[in-house]
């Protein structure tokens, strides 16, 4: 029993926690910076599908001429 009160102690102090101007700040540029990094992933992969599939269309188109 004392432990579901911990438990429960401990998630309205982190609800509090996050709410604080200084907490949200911190938050939102971590989010900021990581976006900025998610992005560069997602750009370079896409940029190796659409290289990839040109090289297999070339691939095709020539098997086909010859």
């Amino acid at each position: 029993m004392k432990t579901e009160q911990d438990k429960e102690q401990r998630r309205n102090y982190m609800k509090a926690y996050r709410e604080r101007p200084y907490v949200k700040a911190k938050y939102h540029e971590y989010y900021i910076v990581n976006k900025m990094h998610w992005g560069g992933i997602t750009k370079s992969k896409q940029q190796e599908n659409e290289l990839l599939h040109a090289k297999n269309t070339e691939r095709f188109t020539n098997y086909e001429e010859g």
